[in-house]
């Protein structure tokens, strides 16, 4: 689409903060924004599993605080921390249960990639303690930066006003899930896996005026939602950047 070359579409994310990501700069913030704005809770003396665990950095801050922390994910990290910590940062979920249950569990950025979402939420689940807790950031498909792609086009929402024609083309791959009402889908996602939310807090950035003056725009986004009788973009929907919860185990 020519108009993605338009000065005044807005970017999906300071160009700035797109640059950096990646770095150990970056997975550090992003650690320390995820225990300041998400657990807001001291870890020092518990036992954390952070499921869906990347690099490692969350892992590695929580033990600076004090906590016994191990770090699961699909995909072995080749770098210094996974190398240094064979015994806790790990691939085989026989090695996470051996250490639970677990005071807290993390999953930070992870469902929204997930393949079988309400079987990882209860395998969460399953390793709480009686009284543990669940914390977890919803990144949904529906935020201006929500389909990952914008390191290639740093244009909001440009994700869902490409095609899928249009992604396959470029070489794009969006996230395997599609919460477009967000709030409804997490809260039933939830719930299916045993796992009752106690606290949930949208994070909403204002949706611009750009994509509701445009009627293409208009079109192409209300085609990624459905048709909609007032031919109105869902901009609720997509001021929602992120959700926060937290969760325990169903009773």
């Amino acid at each position: 689409m020519e108009m993605l070359e338009s000065k005044e579409w807005p970017e999906a994310l300071p160009q700035e903060v797109v640059d950096a990501e990646g770095s150990d700069a970056s997975h550090g913030a992003n650690a320390e924004l995820f225990l300041r704005e998400v657990v807001k809770k001291d870890v020092k003396n518990k036992k954390v599993l952070d499921y869906g665990c990347g690099t490692g950095h969350l892992v590695k801050l929580c033990r600076e605080l004090g906590a016994e922390s191990v770090g699961f994910d699909a995909v072995f990290y080749e770098n210094d921390f996974w190398k240094e910590n064979p015994a806790t940062m790990t691939t085989r979920w026989n090695k996470v249960m051996t250490y639970g249950p677990y005071d807290f569990v993390f999953m930070n950025d992870v469902f929204d990639h997930s393949h079988d979402p309400v079987f990882d939420l209860y395998k969460i689940r399953t390793m709480l303690k009686e009284d543990g807790m669940a914390y977890i950031r919803f990144h949904p498909i529906c935020a201006r930066h929500g389909g990952h792609i914008y390191k290639r086009i740093n244009k909001a929402f440009a994700h869902m006003v490409l095609s899928d024609k249009e992604h396959r083309e470029l070489g794009n791959i969006l996230p395997v899930q599609r919460a477009i009402y967000p709030l409804y889908t997490y809260d039933a996602y939830m719930t299916r896996s045993g796992l009752m939310p106690i606290y949930k807090q949208p994070v909403y950035t204002p949706v611009e005026t750009f994509f509701e003056k445009n009627k293409i725009l208009v079109d192409r986004l209300n085609a990624f939602y459905g048709k909609h009788s007032n031919n109105e973009i869902s901009a609720y929907q997509m001021s929602i950047s992120y959700v926060y919860a937290h969760a325990v185990r169903r009773k």
